[in-house]
């Protein structure tokens, strides 16, 4: 079987359990790793937005070929109208089958329903790269329980930025990495406090996580929107774009200029690891040492700041925080064990406490508004799916600024992450799943994977859990 019938084939197969025995018949077919390697990996980009309008030729160009011929987009050294030259060119000459294997490659999606974390499931040692990510499980009372019966615990507020690794090398260069692991060099912010902090505390190779915030008062979600449109800017300006238009546009709707926003730009930091355990994708060191060492090296710098937390002896007082900081507007708490060792997963002894059913999905079409209304010719809706696909809804209360933006980038935004707020789950008749009430929060592009339906649903129960804590 061809690359290409696989991929077909994928694409044919609606069930998450038959998708898992295709990959795993072809686990050890090396044109098709190569294939998911440059069309999955988020280190992997090519700077080209659309594909080229193109005729066949003839076909004098193998699939080997091809896929050799894409490190000179992913080096740089073919930008602009000469890659879009070069593409339209390669496309002419390659069979109709191998043309469409490097248009999903361009598009970095096969639309076929399935991700990272399936391929490395099922792949046996094949792998493609993921960012290592500790999380926090869902609340139970049960778990916060388990927490407290250890001693202090760390109650942190959660935070509602943007997440970013802030990766030190060397001790004189910095990497820029999102959640989905897509490099941004952010247009140099950060960069020297970075290095300036690094060697604070003691290290040549380290990595930083935490979130992109703006200092200074402002609305959330006016400020998150501020980093959303920076960071879009800042990534097309890293694939070799000319974004004048773009910091004009910024500047006009921000009232701020480009040059101010980074500025502002800012990263509060929740932890840190040294950069051979991140690469290790754990470290034994306890939370308390790395929470102490991680906020005196920040109080030497004005753009790296520590997320904001208080000691809690018992689980009253973890209860309390969280309350206290939903009375104050923040999305709640993070319950972290005290000596919590970092690990790329969801440890039992990190918890989330928060009242909101927040799920990040997965954007499968958009919809204009309402002919003869103001928004006819605008996208007023989008539709969308949990990874595995048994949950599609359609997301509205998208604000007129996004709307717009998504009518222009519909193209490269479908199959994008988007944070959806909803009250709950809903199951018709016939099984199918939706959202009760959703509305659209915003784009995640910074991830590159979402919910399936498992997690929505204990997304749920962790919410119906903190309603009943918060009455008390």
């Amino acid at each position: 079987m061809t690359s290409y019938d696989i991929i077909e084939l994928l694409r044919a197969t609606p069930g998450i359990n038959d998708k898992r025995a295709i990959l795993r018949s072809h686990k050890d077919n090396k044109e098709f790793q190569r294939i998911l390697t440059l069309t999955l990996d988020p280190r992997v980009t090519f700077g080209i937005k659309k594909i080229p309008s193109y005729f066949y030729i003839a076909w004098d160009l193998s699939l080997d070929e091809a896929l050799t011929s894409l490190s000179r987009f992913i080096n740089r050294d073919l930008s602009g109208n000469n890659a879009r030259d070069y593409l339209q060119g390669m496309l002419e000459t390659l069979t109709e089958k191998d043309a469409q294997i490097i248009k999903w490659i361009i598009a970095k999606d096969f639309k076929a329903g399935f991700g990272v974390s399936l391929i490395n499931d099922e792949m046996g040692d094949f792998k493609i790269y993921e960012v290592p990510y500790m999380g926090a499980v869902s609340y139970s009372q049960k778990r916060i329980e388990d927490i407290m019966s250890k001693g202090p615990a760390f109650s942190e507020v959660k935070m509602d930025g943007r997440y970013l690794n802030c990766v030190v090398r060397d001790g004189s260069s910095v990497f820029m990495e999102s959640r989905g692991g897509k490099p941004n060099p952010l247009m140099g912010c950060l960069v020297d406090e970075a290095i300036t902090l690094a060697k604070y505390m003691g290290y040549t190779d380290v990595v930083f996580n935490g979130e992109l915030m703006l200092k200074g008062e402002m609305d959330r979600y006016k400020s998150n929107g501020i980093i959303s449109s920076f960071v879009s800017i800042a990534q097309k300006a890293h694939d070799g774009a000319d974004v004048t238009k773009e910091i004009t546009k910024f500047e006009k709707d921000q009232g701020m200029s480009i040059e101010e926003a980074k500025g502002r730009i800012q990263l509060v930091v929740w932890d840190y690891l040294p950069y051979e355990n991140y690469l290790e994708q754990t470290w034994s060191e306890p939370r308390s040492s790395r929470l102490a060492k991680l906020k005196i090296g920040c109080e030497e710098t004005e753009s790296f700041q520590i997320v904001e937390y208080k000691v809690v002896e018992t689980v009253a007082e973890a209860i309390t925080h969280f309350q206290e900081m939903l009375a104050r507007g923040e999305e709640g708490t993070i319950l972290k064990a005290w000596d919590g060792i970092w690990e790329n997963k969801k440890p039992v002894y990190q918890a989330k406490m928060k009242l909101e059913i927040n799920v990040d999905l997965r954007i499968t079409g958009f919809n204009y508004g309402t002919p003869g209304t103001k928004n006819e010719n605008v996208i007023s809706s989008i539709n969308v799916e949990s990874m595995c696909g048994e949950l599609n809804t359609s997301p509205g209360g998208i604000k007129e600024v996004d709307m717009q933006f998504i009518t222009d980038n519909m193209d490269t935004l479908l199959g994008t992450i988007v944070e959806t707020k909803c009250c709950g789950t809903s199951q018709d008749s016939d099984g199918v799943w939706s959202l009760l009430h959703p509305v659209f929060l915003k784009i995640r592009d910074d991830k590159n994977t979402g919910d399936d339906l498992t997690s929505i649903l204990e997304i749920e129960n962790m919410a119906k859990g903190l309603s009943n804590l918060s009455a008390i």
